[in-house]
């Protein structure tokens, strides 16, 4: 289809038709091998996520203590939403992904994303009242 369209753009004093087609064809096949990408993470999200727990005498934090709390915190926010973190944060999915996905802008679902992890840290401090902001 892209040869068809673009056959008024064809000049013959630049290449033959088959170099030109070819190119076309070689561009096509580049656009499509870097779609299939995989996704990465922006630079300054990956370096947030802290390390887990290596058994270090420097790490006072009670993983297994918390996890309750987290999992109960998670399961007070609207599904969507918690849907959302699953995809993102367990599953790897990217934001572009998610933004296709759910139909809104990238940047909405990094607001959805930062406001209900906002949402459950603050109820995993006490605060029930963030949930319902979300």
């Amino acid at each position: 289809m892209k040869i068809w369209r673009n056959a008024s753009t064809f000049d013959p004093h630049r290449a033959s038709p088959i170099t030109w087609m070819c190119t076309i064809l070689r561009n096509t096949a580049f656009d499509a091998a870097r779609l299939k990408k995989l996704p990465l993470a922006d630079i300054e999200e990956a370096l947030s996520v802290p390390t887990p727990s290596t058994g270090s005498d420097d790490d006072n934090f009670d993983y297994q203590a918390a996890s309750p709390v987290v999992f109960e915190a998670l399961g007070r926010l609207p599904q969507e939403r918690r849907h959302l973190i699953e995809l993102a944060y367990l599953a790897g999915e990217s934001r572009a992904a998610l933004s296709q996905r759910f139909g809104v802008p990238v940047g909405t679902v990094k607001t959805w994303l930062r406001r209900s992890l906002d949402a459950v840290r603050q109820d995993c401090l006490g605060n029930n009242q963030a949930i319902a902001s979300v």
